[in-house]
C-alpha cells in the first residue's frame, strides 16, 4: 500500500514529466526545420537572380517576419534591402537596414567568416559604385550606403579615377527648395516669433509637437535645438520655450588647400582641415547635403556592408552624402591621413570636427567644391 509521500513524488514526477515533453514539443514545433528554410530562402535567392522581385519579396518577408531568430533571417534582410531599394521604397530600406544593424550587427550566417561585416548576397551587381563603400556580390549586390538608407544607384567613375565610397545613397531631400523659397520662409518666420539673438528666435512648444517636427519646420535639425537649448533628451514639453537657430549655413570645400569653411549666411565662421580626393576624384560644383546619419552601415569594395563595430569601417562618427551620388562628408578611422589628397573622392574630417558640422547644418544645406589651385577660387 502507497503512504502519501510516496504517492505525492509519483505525482510531481509524472508533472514534471509532463511538462518537459510540452516543453520539447514547443520547441520542435517552434523551431523551424533548419533544411527546410534553407530551402525557403535559397528558392528566394532563385527569384532574385530571375529578378522576380516580387515573389522574392513576399518569401523573405515570411523568414523575416515569422522566424526573426532563424539564422537565415540576417540574409534575407541583406536581401530585402536590395529589393525595397529597386522598387523605391526608401523608407521601407532605411527600416530593414536598421533591423540589420540593431540585431546582426557581429553575427554570422552560415559560410560567413564570423567578422563583424555582413556581405550582402544577391544585391544588385556592381552598378556605379564610389568611394570605399561599393557592393560585390554572387549574385546582385546592394548599392552601397552608409546606412540607412538610402537612394538611388550609385554612379560609375571613369576608369582613370578612382572609385570614391559608393554608400547607399540616400532618398533625395524634399529640403532641395531654392534659397528663395527658404529665404522668404525665414523672414516670415523671423515676423512671426520674437528674436532673442542674431537669427535665434524663440518658439513655444505647441500640442503635437516633437524635437524632429520642430527642427523641420525651422530648416533646422534636432542636434542644433538640443544644443542651443542645453536639452541632453528628446523630451519636451508643452508650453516650453525653445530657442531655434534660422540661419542659412553653407559648407565652401577646397581641394587645393584640402580645407572646409562653414559659413554662416555667406560669412565664414570656422574653417576645418579636411582630406579630398586623390588623383583628382572629389567633384567641383555646388551640391546639397541630402542626408546626415550616424554610423551607418557602408559597403566595402569585395566585402560587403561593413559595420561600425569593424576596424574596416572607414566612415567614422558622421556620413553626410552630397546629391553627386557616391560621394559626402564624413569622419575617419585614420586621422594620420587627414591634410592631404588621400580618399576616394569624398571629403573626410578628423571625428570632433564631423560631429561639430553634423550638430550645425540641416538637410538641404549647400555645399560648393572648387579646386582653388586650378581656378583660383577661394572663400
Amino acid at each position: 500500500m502507497l503512504n502519501k509521500t510516496t504517492v505525492w513524488k509519483h505525482m510531481f514526477s509524472v508533472a514534471v514529466s509532463a511538462a518537459i515533453v510540452f516543453v520539447m514539443a514547443s520547441l520542435a514545433i517552434a523551431a523551424p526545420d533548419d533544411a527546410a528554410m534553407r530551402k525557403k530562402y535559397q528558392d528566394a535567392n532563385t527569384l532574385l537572380k530571375r529578378s522576380k522581385l516580387t515573389e522574392a519579396k513576399k518569401e523573405l518577408l515570411d523568414i523575416i517576419q515569422n522566424y526573426p531568430d532563424c539564422v537565415y533571417t540576417q540574409k534575407a534582410l541583406q536581401d530585402i534591402i536590395y529589393v525595397y531599394l529597386q522598387e523605391g521604397d526608401y523608407d521601407e530600406a532605411g527600416y530593414c537596414y536598421k533591423m540589420l544593424v540593431d540585431n546582426f550587427s557581429v553575427k554570422s550566417a552560415p559560410g560567413d567568416s564570423g567578422k563583424a561585416t555582413a556581405v550582402v548576397k544577391n544585391a544588385a551587381p556592381d552598378s556605379n559604385v564610389k568611394e570605399t563603400p561599393e557592393t560585390k556580390k554572387e549574385a546582385p549586390a546592394v548599392a552601397d550606403k552608409p546606412v540607412q538608407p538610402a537612394a538611388p544607384e550609385v554612379q560609375r567613375v571613369p576608369e582613370q579615377t578612382a572609385k570614391p565610397a559608393a554608400v547607399l545613397p540616400s532618398k533625395p531631400s524634399a529640403a532641395a527648395n531654392s534659397a528663395q523659397d527658404r529665404d522668404k520662409k525665414i523672414s516670415e518666420l523671423k515676423s512671426k516669433y520674437p528674436m532673442v539673438g542674431d537669427d535665434i528666435l524663440q518658439y513655444t512648444v505647441q500640442p503635437g509637437d516633437s524635437l524632429l517636427v520642430i527642427a523641420k519646420r525651422f530648416g533646422t535639425n534636432v542636434e542644433r535645438v538640443q544644443e542651443l537649448n542645453g536639452l541632453i533628451s528628446d523630451v519636451i514639453r508643452l508650453g516650453q520655450k525653445l530657442k531655434i537657430d534660422v540661419a542659412k549655413y553653407s559648407v565652401f570645400v577646397d581641394k587645393a588647400q584640402n580645407t572646409l569653411v562653414l559659413k554662416k549666411n555667406g560669412a565664414p565662421i570656422k574653417t576645418y582641415k579636411v582630406s579630398t580626393g586623390r588623383n583628382n576624384s572629389t567633384p567641383v560644383g555646388t551640391f546639397k547635403i541630402v542626408d546626415r546619419m550616424i554610423k551607418p552601415p557602408w559597403t566595402k569594395p569585395g566585402v560587403g556592408i561593413v559595420m561600425p563595430e569593424s576596424p574596416d569601417y572607414e566612415l567614422g562618427e558622421r556620413w553626410m552624402p552630397i546629391d553627386k551620388p557616391g560621394y559626402g562628408i564624413h569622419g575617419t578611422n585614420d586621422e594620420s591621413t587627414i591634410g592631404g589628397q588621400t580618399t576616394s573622392g569624398c571629403v573626410r574630417m578628423y571625428n570632433k570636427d564631423v560631429v561639430e558640422l553634423f550638430n550645425i547644418v540641416p538637410k538641404g544645406t549647400e555645399v560648393e567644391i572648387v579646386d582653388g589651385g586650378s581656378n583660383g577660387h577661394s572663400a
